[in-house]
């Protein structure tokens, strides 16, 4: 355990030189984590601090797969989401994924989303907006082009849990990266900075991208869940 604190010390030192992200946002490093497992409603990533700025690499597998991402905030708290299209070599080089989020206070009834995406019970969502335009940027240390699709900072209307979905819209395979908060803190996952090759690869029919596989989908679920 010892030298793996200190290989991600290293890695840490690495990223607080030359940001794990260098735009849009300027030099900002965000801890990186990845999904060796399938993040379904169920097995949510529990974020614990919204507002501390963290780097999410993962994959919509299979092609009707609905990750998911939970957290806590307090009213008026400041929120920032971002998703980011890796411009990886065999992936469609228009892959596009959707964000939603889900909370209380939001104005959405979710009347706009696939039947595949769960809203939690008595929440209400807001659809994040693409851009008009994708902004293209390159990271260096990962050395990848990314585009930045979707880009939103607002207040949480309500204290309590909020949920963030992403999918793609017409059931493609492939890999995104989202990003939560802005504030930076040395961490991450020394796992994820080990994987980084094969993320950076397209995703195949066929072959699993996960570690432990939980990717039982079943879509017959409401909207609504308690």
């Amino acid at each position: 355990m010892k030298s793996r604190s200190v290989l991600l010390l290293i890695l840490m030192i690495a990223l607080a030189g030359g940001g794990i992200f260098s735009a849009p946002r300027s030099a900002e490093a965000h801890q990186p984590y990845c999904e060796f497992t399938d993040l379904t409603f169920e097995t949510a990533w529990r974020i614990d601090d919204p507002s501390v700025s963290l780097a999410f690499y993962a994959n919509l597998y299979p092609g009707d797969d609905v990750d998911y991402y939970r957290f806590h905030a307090e009213a008026g708290q400041e929120l920032y989401l971002q998703m980011v299209i890796p411009q990886i070599e065999g992936q469609d080089p228009g892959y596009v994924a959707l964000m939603a989020i889900s909370g209380p206070g939001l104005d959405g009834d979710g009347s706009d989303l696939p039947e595949r995406v769960i809203v939690p019970a008595d929440m209400g969502t807001l659809v994040v907006p693409m851009v008009d335009e994708a902004t293209e940027f390159y990271e260096p240390f990962g050395r990848q082009y990314y585009w930045n699709w979707q880009d939103i900072t607002f207040d949480a209307p309500e204290t309590g849990m909020y949920t963030v979905a992403i999918w793609h819209p017409d059931e493609q395979i492939g890999r995104y990266t989202f990003v939560i908060g802005k504030r930076e803190v040395i961490g991450g996952q020394v796992d994820c900075f080990m994987a980084m090759g094969d993320y950076f690869t397209p995703l195949v029919e066929g072959m699993s991208p996960y570690r432990d596989e939980v990717v039982e989908h079943d879509h017959d679920d409401e909207h609504d869940h308690d």
